[in-house]
């Protein structure tokens, strides 16, 4: 998610036997804390998944049924003396050994990566085989500490959409948006909670933007208002109530404006499809798009502050209302929590923040104040000399 959230590495500052006999217990990394999101859910499983030479295994009867194939001894065939499972859905059928890295697919033969096998009395299978076999997409991402799972198809027609938004949003040439959120951090003895309301207004054709953003500030809640135009940035001060300007190289000045003007809005790739479906809209123009799955962007502007050392996603859920005609972003709402690791001090947080766009390419002008004789650092001194 590019750019979507300014203020929020702005709000950061202020805030992971039984084994079987060919394998050493050493080898298997029993890993709670991975998420299987399937068909944008993400699904719990009593036994816990493991992590065999760097591949996911998960349960074979949970995983098979959240996978779409029907728990009875017709589809899930299990064969004890042999220690092997036959898998029917509709016309795949897959068969798999326990401690053998040949399985075969309707009958011809594939080579493993990992083997199933048998641990603490339950039979794991591998999961990415698996649901590809079925005709699954099979997405892992790092930041979410996630599998993903989508079918094929599904997962097509969600980046089809996505590459099409973020297209459209690409090229908008004005945009207003109003965002909102609020934020809990709490470490021991410490709890904080503060709410962050901003909006703008973007001219990208003549590269002029307005910013206003309110937030707490040394314990009381102040309004930063920001003007950008002809490589110059206005802010007005909040301790002061007054405008100071500081001239940018214009190198800079894109750099800045692009980080800020919150139209580009989608990093699409393959978490992002495989973690998302086609929900029922408020109304008929609408797509709307929810799951359990992340914006990779935030995590990326948190990671370059240096005062940010480790940053974890736990849980993820995010929306996105795009008008089915124009294929603009209408909405976007994410709801995540997690920890993070700021100067050595382990926090946790949550945020919601809701982000609306209006007047996508509508008829309006940017106004600047009058910003004659505000002092500019470095031209005093020049007309001295």
């Amino acid at each position: 998610m590019k750019k979507f959230i300014l203020c929020f590495s702005l709000c950061l500052l202020v805030l992971f036997f039984a084994a079987p006999f060919s394998y050493a217990a050493d080898d298997i990394l029993e890993s709670p804390n991975v998420k299987i999101i399937i068909d944008g859910k993400t699904d719990t499983y009593t036994d816990v998944p493991i992590i065999l030479n760097g591949r996911t295994l998960l349960p074979l009867r949970a995983v098979l049924t959240n996978l779409g194939v029907q728990n009875d001894d017709q589809h899930i065939i299990w064969n004890g003396s042999e220690q092997s499972v036959t898998i029917y859905k509709n016309s795949a059928k897959i068969y798999l050994k326990v401690n053998s890295k040949e399985a075969y697919v309707n009958d011809a033969p594939v080579i493993l990566d990992v083997s199933p096998i048998l641990y603490k009395g339950r039979t794991y299978i591998p999961a990415r085989f698996v649901a590809q076999s079925l005709g699954k997409k099979v997405v892992w991402d790092g930041s979410l500490n996630a599998v993903l799972i989508r079918d094929e198809s599904e997962f097509n027609k969600i980046k089809e959409i996505l590459d099409k938004s973020d297209a459209a949003m690409n090229s908008l040439k004005k945009a207003k948006f109003n965002m909102d959120m609020n934020m809990s951090m709490a470490q021991t003895g410490f709890n904080m909670n503060f709410d962050i309301g901003m909006r703008g207004e973007v001219d990208k054709t003549k590269k002029v933007m307005y910013l206003s953003m309110n937030m707490p500030f040394f314990g009381q809640d102040k309004n930063i208002e920001s003007y950008f135009s002809d490589n110059m940035q206005y802010t007005m001060n909040p301790l002061t109530g007054e405008w100071e300007a500081e001239t940018l190289p214009p190198e800079e000045y894109e750099e800045l404006f692009n980080e800020n003007d919150n139209t580009s809005v989608l990093d699409v790739n393959d978490a992002l499809c495989a973690g998302l479906l086609i929900a029922n809209g408020a109304n008929t123009d609408e797509i709307l798009l929810k799951g359990n799955v992340y914006m990779d962007e935030i995590l990326n502007k948190a990671n370059k502050d240096k005062n940010i050392s480790e940053y974890k996603i736990v849980q993820s859920y995010i929306e996105i209302s795009i008008n089915k005609n124009t294929y603009l972003v209408n909405k976007l709402y994410m709801d995540m929590n997690g920890t993070m690791v700021a100067e050595n001090a382990e926090l946790q947080f949550s945020a919601k923040v809701t982000c609306t766009y209006s007047d996508l390419n509508g008829d309006f002008e940017i106004i600047l104040p009058d910003f004659d004789g505000i002092a500019i650092p470095g031209e005093t001194e020049q007309n001295t000399l």
